[in-house]
């Protein structure tokens, strides 16, 4: 049997810096930016204080990096692709439906609270930019309104509306802990966001 080939040098730095980011949101989550120690966080991805700083030099630079990386993964979640024969709103719906079942998975609550927490109370921490998530809405907008569905106007002003009303009334009061997500309610919230801001773009009959 031909030996498995050894990861590369620049393989195994990149599993060990992830390794860390995660050990490093895992502190985060239990016990706030602060009280983590970098000793810890090492500790927890196996690894050791030196490979941390080696790795990102401070633990402000630690923090912004899960912060960003946090940023990153929902920035990456993968849009269904129009469906022409599907009902546009119903569709919409669905993707913000999964998009706070990300958002308000309890273990991704508390990250996102110490992230808050320490962004409001540390100028040198970097703020994760979700706002492209209004791009990746614009491009699917386009792409159903390419594909045939009836939108005009400004596309990439209705995504921007559409991502601040879901996150204002359903992401960030339960964030701040002024609610408690409620799946009965959810859907029909939703629902009415989506048509509402439907109507800026959809020709009126």
């Amino acid at each position: 049997m031909t030996p498995k080939p050894k990861p590369s040098q620049q393989t195994r730095a990149q599993q060990t810096r992830q390794r860390i980011l995660e050990a490093a949101a895992d502190c985060f989550r239990e016990k706030g930016v602060r009280d983590s120690s970098i000793e810890a966080i090492a500790k927890q991805a196996g690894s050791t204080k030196p490979t941390v700083y080696a790795h990102f030099g401070t633990k402000t630079a630690l923090f912004n990096a899960v912060a960003l990386a946090t940023a990153a993964e929902l920035k990456e979640r993968t849009l269904p692709p129009f469906d022409p024969n599907a009902d546009l709103a119903k569709q919409l719906t669905r993707i913000f439906t999964d998009y706070l079942a990300t958002m308000l998975n309890p273990q991704n609550l508390k990250l996102y609270r110490a992230i808050l927490f320490e962004l409001a109370s540390d100028e040198t921490a970097e703020a994760p930019e979700y706002e492209t998530g209004y791009d990746y809405l614009r491009v699917w907008l386009q792409d159903a309104q390419a594909k045939g569905a009836a939108l005009t106007g400004d596309l990439a002003q209705a995504s921007q509306m559409l991502w601040a009303a879901v996150k204002g009334q359903l992401f960030y009061p339960v964030l701040l802990g002024l609610e408690q997500p409620n799946p009965d309610t959810q859907t029909q919230e939703l629902q009415a966001i989506v048509v509402f801001c439907l109507r800026a773009i959809q020709p009126s009959d």
